[in-house]
């Protein structure tokens, strides 16, 4: 007969899932430290770039031999010295965050673990050394935490060398070469983009080595690991593949498994099956893309009249529309449901944002899974390369 009582497991993910909504706030504030450490440099180099750079064109402009060569040389020193101190405060700010992070991590992580078990047994906590260790000695995606940090400001550097080189030969002017810098897809901002996920990407790394660490130092409580993928449009098909799959306590792939990964993992106790709701979302945009659509929406809605009304009116107007949309996209799916059956019931207009309309029938009509979309590494396949080992899923889709 059922107590009501959720089992171990559900009370595992119902907490699991909530923490990972708490941490993606956390790893959103660390990477606004991070660029807000770029942007700090930013009015100076812009200063200095366009003061060089119109000092040069003066005096004649650029020629196309070593003199060119040497003068671009000179402009990165200076940009070099001036980037080099928000680098090495990014790098500071970054391992301190690691190492206070995993600590806490993998405190809550323990104290989870024993106020969940019915049981009265110690749950075992790994030291500040086996954390370390965990958080600074092993790679994710490809390379070590000390290496993605390191290789953000020689990136910077060879961004803005290319937006320059590029302006010197296609004889643009100070003001242009400046303006491609600053523009919204200009070297600035890419390097910013590249701060915010290297931030939020090894911090996922930190999270995930800090429970493995709580994982491995209970072996004999802990079977299984569970992959939790966020339910909503804007998980990667590799991700979305993994959501709900277990693997061995020392074996198996680990989130992050690509940039700004959101996936987490949680401890199996005894394997039963999960009952109960955890969040979903049915849109593909991130959270600032849906608040510009709001506000466009809003004022197309309002005609003429959004020029007179004032921000507190207008505010309103888009509250509106927000709630419209949430009422419409957000929702619940059962704990034990993955992330494909999750996918299989959204409207076929969903599914095809996702996949892309024509693996979106592949899914619904060739009979292929999420993971046919991956290789083993998980890249998304080429439709020329899943056409030659899924020949009849093209055929079944009349495709």
């Amino acid at each position: 007969m059922s107590t009501g009582l959720p089992t171990a497991n559900e009370e595992l993910l119902e907490r699991s899932v909530a923490h990972a909504v708490q941490l993606e706030r956390y790893k959103a504030g660390v990477a606004r430290r991070v660029v807000g450490l770029l942007n700090d440099t930013e009015e100076r180099l812009t200063e200095q770039l366009a003061s060089r750079l119109q000092a040069v064109e003066d005096t004649g402009g650029y020629d196309t031999g070593r003199e060119t060569t040497e003068r671009i040389a000179g402009l990165l020193s200076e940009v070099r010295t001036l980037r080099a101190g928000a680098y090495a405060a990014i790098s500071s700010t970054l391992q301190e965050e690691a190492a206070s992070f995993a600590a806490y991590e993998a405190r809550w992580q323990a104290a989870l673990l024993e106020e969940t078990l019915i049981v009265d047994v110690s749950i075992a906590a790994p030291t500040a050394e086996v954390l370390e260790a965990a958080v600074f000695s092993r790679p994710f995606n490809g390379a070590l935490f000390e290496t993605w940090v390191g290789g953000m400001e020689p990136a910077d550097l060879a961004r803005i060398e290319r937006t320059i080189q590029a302006g010197v030969v296609e004889g643009r002017t100070t003001q242009q070469i400046v303006r491609d810098l600053v523009s919204g897809d200009g070297a600035l901002e890419g390097s910013r983009r590249g701060a915010e996920a290297v931030a939020r990407t090894a911090l996922n790394h930190v999270a995930t080595q800090a429970r493995e660490e709580v994982y491995r130092a209970n072996e004999d409580l802990v079977r299984e690991v569970r992959w939790v993928s966020t339910l909503d449009g804007r998980t990667t098909l590799l991700c979305a593949s993994r959501d709900g799959h277990t693997f061995p306590v020392r074996g198996g792939p680990r989130p992050p498994a690509h940039w700004r990964c959101r996936s987490t993992t949680i401890p199996v106790i005894d394997g039963v099956r999960l009952v109960g709701d955890r969040p979903t979302v049915r849109d593909t945009r991130d959270r600032r893309n849906r608040e510009i659509d709001f506000r466009a929406e809003a004022k197309a809605k309002a005609g003429e009249a959004w020029k007179d009304m004032t921000e507190k009116e207008r505010g309103a107007a888009v509250k509106r529309v927000r709630e419209r949309w949430a009422k419409e996209n957000i929702g619940s799916a059962p704990k034990g449901l993955s992330y494909e059956d999750w996918l299989r019931r959204q409207p076929t207009s969903f599914q095809d944002e996702v996949l892309g309309p024509a693996r979106g029938r592949l899914f619904r009509d060739g009979g292929l899974r999420l993971g046919s979309f991956t290789d083993a590494s998980g890249k998304t396949l080429t439709l020329d390369a899943l056409r030659a080992t899924e020949a009849a899923a093209f055929k079944k889709a009349q495709l």
